[in-house]
């Protein structure tokens, strides 16, 4: 089965090829493959598009059409549970016995929205470097008994030459233990990539961002995707 490319997905080559493959992607999931490690990236993405994941609930609804009308009497194979597909951002595993991870992704056009939103379309070029600051990232999780509180906080350095001073603000519940485990944060968002260790509360300075590794030469388009991935040591 192939959907069409419909709705609101206009011209944009990237968004009919994502629904191209969702039809391949629930085909592989029903035939029990792990479709999360498999294809992780498009997982992630399907986790976090509202309309790509809708176009994943009426591909299922057409399939179960389909074999509800099958005029010939077969025998039922065992149906893959896809439940695992339905569940909320983030996706969480345990890969070890005491060894957690956790991982992210915001789409560069949910980053697009934060630094051109929609309703302050007149701006364009570096207008948008006015702002101060820029929340990329923000969650909460659990790992044990300790609830974590992540950010990851942008703004301009001195000049476009300088990038984005960028920063990670970090909250533990229960305030003021030393017994929650260190993680390692593992952030990549075009061709930047850093890992910084978590031994606590409070802010994390990280290298700057050259404004080139994020952005198209205008200065006006969010190019690459923001990937965080997050686990004990």
């Amino acid at each position: 089965m192939t959907l069409n490319s419909t709705g609101n997905s206009g011209n944009d080559p990237s968004r009919s090829a994502d629904l191209e493959f969702l039809s391949l992607f629930i085909e592989q999931a029903r035939h029990g493959v792990d479709v999360s490690r498999r294809y992780p990236r498009f997982y992630q993405k399907l986790m976090v598009d509202p309309e790509l994941r809708q176009a994943f609930l009426d591909i299922l609804e057409l399939m179960d059409e389909d074999e509800n009308q099958t005029l010939v009497s077969l025998p039922l194979p065992t149906r893959a549970n896809l439940g695992f597909l339905l569940k909320d951002q983030p996706a969480a595993f345990q890969s070890m016995e005491k060894n957690w991870q956790i991982h992210w992704m915001r789409t560069r056009q949910e980053l697009q929205a934060i630094f051109f939103p929609p309703q302050l379309a007149y701006r364009h070029g570096t207008d948008f470097l006015s702002d101060e600051e820029f929340v990329v990232f923000r969650d909460d999780f659990d790992i044990g008994d300790f609830q974590y509180s992540v950010s990851i906080v942008c703004a301009l350095g001195e000049d476009l030459e300088a990038g984005l001073l960028t920063r990670m603000n970090v909250g533990i519940t229960p305030e003021g233990s030393s017994s929650h485990p260190p993680l390692k944060t593992m952030l990549e968002w075009g061709h930047y990539k850093e890992s910084v260790i978590i031994t606590g509360e409070g802010r994390i300075a990280l290298p700057p961002i050259a404004l080139a590794k994020i952005l198209d030469p205008d200065l006006e388009n969010v190019i690459s995707d923001l990937e965080l991935t997050i686990e004990t040591i």
